[in-house]
Parts: C-alpha cells; structure tokens; sequence
C-alpha cells in the first residue's frame, strides 16, 4: 500500500463538469463505452507478443535494453532490486514506460486529457479506462498524466474519463457509483476513504470491471476477490525503514517525533504510524506531536505553526506528503527544521528549498522515497493485457520503496520545469511544463 494519499496545492485548473448526468452523456456519446465495454469485452484484434518473463503482453513497441530497464527500476522505487523480484505487472509497465517516446502531439493530447477530465485517445480499439481521485492537487494530475500517457502506448485502448472528488467522502462514493454504471474497461480508483469505499469496490468487481486500489489500500478487502489488484507498496515497511533511519541519524540529542498525516481517521496512517511508533519506542523515542494537514497548503501551515507553538524540542518529522509548507513555517520563524522524512510529495521546489539552507545557520535534512506516479501506469498496462492475452493479473502488485536522503537523488531533478512539479515523473519536460505551467 502506498503512498498517496494525497498532497497540497491545487492542480492545475481544469474543468469538472457538472458530473452525474453530464458526465454519463459525455463518456457515452464520446467513447467511455457501455455495457459491452466490461472487461470480458475483447479489442480489436492485435498481435501480443510475450516478456522477458514469458508473460503475454498486449505491447507491440520498441523495447528497452535490460540497463534502462534497470534505471526506470531504480527511478520507480529508488531501490536496486532485479526484475525478477518484482512483480511481473510492474516490470512490464516500467518497460512500456521506458520505451515510449510522446510526440509533440501526443504530449499535447496527454495535458489537454487531464485538463478535460477525458479523451479519446485515439485508439482504433474498444477499451476504455476510468479514473477517480480523492480530490485534485499537483501530484495527482501528474499520477493522471502518467495513466494518460501510459494508455497511448495501446491502440486497444479508445479513451480515458477522470473524475475527482474535490476531497469530499460523498462526491467520492457518488463519482464511484458513476463508473459502475458507466462500466469501463480498466477502473483505477485512489481511495483515501478507507472502509467507506469498499462495498462499491466489491460492486465495480462483480459487474466485470478490472478494478485497481491504487496508492493504498482498502480496510477490510481481500485483493483478487473484492477488487481485481492492489498496486502499492508496503506501507509498514517503508515507515519501519525510515523510523529506523532517523533514530539512527539524528544527531540533534532529541528522541521526540511528530506525526502528521492528511485527514483524521485517514487510511494511510492508520498503517502506517502504528509502525512508526514501535520502532521510536523500541529506541526510547516519543511522540510529542501529531497533525492533521487535509494535504492542503493552509493545512501544513497551521501544522508547521502548531509545532512550533507547542514549544516541543521536535527532532523528526514523519510525513507522506510533502514538506515544504511546514519546513517554510520554522524557517519565518527563524528555527531550524527538523529532519524530515518525506514518502512523497517532494517537487523541484522541494530541492530549492533544501539547497538554499545548506551551509546555513538552519541547515535541514530531508529524506525521501519515491513518489510513484506511474502506479496507474501499472492499472493501465495489467488491464489491457488481461483483457487481451488473458495475461494473469496479480492480487496484489507490491513493490519496494526505500527512504534515502535528498541529495542522493538530485540527477534526478529536472531543469527548467514549474517548482510544483513533482518527483520523479516520467514524463518529458515539454509536457510537464504545459501541464504545470
């Protein structure tokens, strides 16, 4: 499980559309199909051709050399880690992935998707894909490009349709209940609602959609039964990793903690403080502070400003989003920041603001993990091939992520893109900037 919650600032201005109705004519008259679009419909007939692994994949690009394989690894999880040890959906998404160079128009046609909640891809098949996010912020229009661009790569596949909550559990539940009757091909659905989601999940599977819990999990589910895959990694054990690191390397003579998280109650720290705090109180560390962000600016701020003012002598931060909003508040406030150890949500401003305090009076760490956007790439790319090879399809596509410090992954910050941009796309700049500037 994952990641992703979800993250501050607000993604790029796009049209919602008012839903329900509207957006049932939208996708019917444009090409999210029908009834006969489920996912024991077939596509148009196309040759497959097998993986490294044996695997039958609907793919019939250009394919990568086993180095670049390797990077795009790396790049996903910022661990090493051999193909073979990873889940077989994975290692063929991050293949496609790596193999697929976007034209000028397609790259155009993947922002102008994600801007107008939908497209038609262009694809001479008959499968569509349904997305449905929590609420819209600048990493999850980079986790909606990603599915976008990862759908070109098979003519399969007609069109996409998004829909967002805006962060509201019942425009969530509603905009669920949508695509169930709208039936799509492949649906990847981001909850962060926890339990609330899963009856609709369980519904969405046994009317034959190919249903992806992305980013995290679902309270109570069993993967393979009540949806089609879980695609996220284990969230207990990145948070083990972390705590691990910051009782190893805080030098700041502190064993307090602060905990933050998005909403109350939410789905991610429910795994993942439990985790946290047994390795703090193995070490004799506490916890002197926890917060609740709503992964918005405003949120952060009042976080950051609530840290301060509670006079605790905070040594570590453990957050899943990103932390600049919060490193901002001690900086106004002329403190230093404490260590901070970030699952995601860190953008290239992220790097600017590191780097302009290094070998300053308020110099700060920050450790990081991937941040996983291709994760509907992976929805994507396990969809088509089951529905057109028949290619198994994993319960639960698990895979590594590691926490190291920032600068370690500095190569991978991209020059000249928007400082919301988050890390590490797979996208070319020219896209990233129409996208975010």
């Amino acid at each position: 499980m994952n990641l992703f919650p979800h993250h501050p600032s607000p993604r790029p201005a796009r049209s919602r559309r008012p839903i329900r109705l509207a957006a049932v004519a939208t996708i019917t008259a444009g090409s999210m199909l029908l009834a006969a679009c489920g996912s024991s419909s077939s596509s148009s007939p196309s040759s497959s051709t097998s993986t490294t692994s044996g695997q039958k994949t609907a793919y019939t690009g250009p394919g990568i050399s086993s180095s670049a394989l390797a990077s795009m690894i790396f790049k996903a999880t910022y661990d090493h880690v051999a193909p073979s040890s990873l889940p077989a959906n994975l290692v063929e998404t991050l293949r496609v992935a790596g193999a697929q160079h976007l034209t000028a128009a397609q790259q155009t046609l993947v922002v102008n998707c994600v801007k107008n909640m939908g497209c038609s891809t262009g694809g001479n098949g008959n499968l569509t894909v349904g997305i449905l996010d929590p609420g819209p912020n600048v990493y999850l229009t980079l986790f909606d490009a990603e599915g976008v661009a990862q759908a070109l790569a098979y003519p399969q596949i007609k069109s996409v349709k998004i829909l967002d909550a805006n962060y509201d559990l019942g425009t969530f539940l509603t905009d669920f209940r949508t695509f169930i009757a709208l039936k799509p091909s492949i649906l990847i659905v981001n909850n962060s609602y926890g339990a609330s989601a899963l009856p609709l999940f369980r519904q969405a599977t046994a009317d034959g959609i190919l249903t992806f819990a992305v980013a995290q999990g679902v309270p109570g589910a069993t993967p393979g039964k009540d949806f089609t895959s879980g695609v996220y990694n284990n969230i207990c054990s990145l948070w083990t990793g972390a705590a691990e690191i910051a009782v190893n390397s805080t030098t700041s003579g502190s064993k307090v903690a602060a905990l933050l998280t998005g909403p109350q109650g939410g789905t991610y720290s429910s795994e993942s403080w439990p985790c946290i705090k047994q390795v703090l109180a193995a070490h004799g560390w506490t916890v002197g502070f926890t917060g609740y962000t709503s992964y918005t600016p405003q949120g952060e701020v009042s976080a950051g400003n609530a840290m301060l003012a509670s006079g605790k002598n905070i040594a570590a931060v453990f957050y899943e989003s990103g932390p600049d909003n919060i490193i901002k508040a001690y900086l106004s406030a002329g403190k230093t920041p404490p260590d901070f150890y970030s699952a995601g949500g860190v953008s290239q401003g992220t790097y600017a603001l590191w780097k302009q305090e290094q070998g300053t009076a308020h110099q700060f760490n920050i450790y990081v993990a991937s941040l996983q956007p291709w994760e509907y790439r992976v929805g994507v790319t396990a969809g088509v091939d089951k529905i057109v090879d028949g290619t198994p399809i994993q319960a639960d596509d698990i895979f590594p992520r590691a926490t190291i410090p920032i600068q370690q992954t500095l190569s991978f910050a991209q020059i000249g893109v928007p400082a919301s941009t988050a890390i590490m796309p797979f996208l070319p700049t020219s896209a990233l900037n129409m996208l975010f500037g």
